[in-house]
């Protein structure tokens, strides 16, 4: 078998011969290299839509959170057990003006620091408060109405009038008692 030799193998190089002993030079010297694999990052839209959801899962919480102590420091009580409940609800602006709800679907309402008591009937209707007296004359009134429970307030409105009720103090009810 023959032997070869080094100088027998003959390379060609950008067009050039080169023995295989020679390294050839320059910049044809440098193997081309393989293209760098990019790092894996995440790209914008990946951040953005990771982004969305942190923002997303911290505002749900924040919501629970919120939604859990306002049922926690509002008492859960029907509307018309709440009326009944406090009883005597009089005028913010007037509190010579007294709605008594003394059970569910009856009340008094008392005027001129007890001078004059009617008794009514009354009914809750989704976001209404109806009344009904027999007085001297018939007189069915609907009020839309807002109860507010933790602010112990309820406001009645009819047209453009507003009434605002708390609950009645014991002083004024006292002195009532004792007339």
């Amino acid at each position: 078998m023959d032997r070869i030799n080094d100088e027998d193998i003959k390379i060609e190089v950008n067009g050039e011969k080169v023995r295989h002993a020679e390294k050839p030079t320059g910049p044809e010297a440098t193997e081309p290299k393989a293209p760098r694999k990019p790092k894996k990052t995440a790209s914008r839209k990946q951040k953005c839509g990771i982004i969305t959801l942190i923002v997303g899962l911290v505002a749900l919480i924040a919501g629970v959170v919120f939604l859990l102590i306002n049922l926690m420091k509002a008492p859960v009580v029907r509307d018309a057990d709440y009326l009944v409940q406090v009883g005597a609800w009089q005028m913010k602006d007037q509190p010579s003006v007294e709605w008594k709800f003394t059970e569910t679907g009856k009340g008094t309402l008392t005027t001129n620091s007890h001078i004059n008591d009617y008794d009514f009937i009354w009914a809750i209707d989704g976001d209404t408060l109806k009344i009904e007296t027999a007085w001297l004359y018939m007189l069915n009134d609907e009020y839309d109405y807002k109860l507010d429970q933790g602010q112990k307030t309820l406001t009645l409105t009819s047209g453009e009038d507003i009434y605002t009720f708390v609950p009645a103090t014991d002083e004024e009810n006292d002195s009532a008692e004792e007339s």
